[in-house]
């Protein structure tokens, strides 16, 4: 049988001019998740459009972004955002 996720669905989310520029070089996943695999590596300072997130403990803790044609998930603590966060959809 073929598994999938929700997360298999968002990635075409719209932008919405709101950027994530990470502060190390941050590994971009499939998934939420640091037991999937990696796609690209996002450069330090380097700009994604920033289209979803997910939360855990109250605090952000990944986010669903578009790095030219690859759209992935980077773990949002080492991560700046350029723009109403308040905007972005929790997942």
């Amino acid at each position: 049988p073929e598994i999938g996720s929700d997360f298999d669905s968002i990635k075409s989310l719209p932008n919405r001019d709101i950027i994530a520029v990470p502060r190390a070089n941050m590994n971009v996943r499939i998934h939420p998740s640091t037991r999937t695999g990696r796609i690209t590596q996002l450069p330090w300072g380097g700009e994604a459009q920033l289209l979803a997130r997910t939360i855990q403990g109250g605090n952000d803790f990944w986010y669903l972004v578009r790095f030219g044609d690859v759209t992935g998930w980077i773990y949002a603590p080492f991560v700046g955002v350029r723009g109403d966060i308040n905007n972005i959809p929790i997942y």
